[in-house]
């Protein structure tokens, strides 16, 4: 089975479908304004979920994502921000 970058399944066996995607999240990452900022502080202020988060605990960015959500007013896009947050925190 296809997985992201982040080990989560993709429900296509394609690598051209696997790769657009990849490509996609990249630019929907690079795209948000604010998205690093955000999650740099949310880290700073919460640098316990971090280290659970860089320890394998995948379901403590959690809390990282909801300080992230808080400061852009809803704004961001949770999803998103969790992939960034996996990807930040090697999750």
């Amino acid at each position: 089975m296809q997985q992201d970058r982040y080990e989560l399944p993709l429900t296509t066996e394609s690598d051209l479908a696997a790769s657009a995607y990849r490509a996609g999240i990249d630019c929907i990452l690079s795209a948000w304004t604010g998205a690093s900022e955000a999650l740099d502080q949310a880290i700073a202020a919460d640098p316990d979920a971090a280290e659970k988060v860089r320890s394998g605990k995948v379901a403590a960015a959690g809390a990282l994502v909801g300080a992230v959500m808080k400061a852009t007013k809803g704004q961001a896009d949770a999803t998103t921000v969790r992939r960034l947050v996996l990807e930040q925190l090697g999750g």
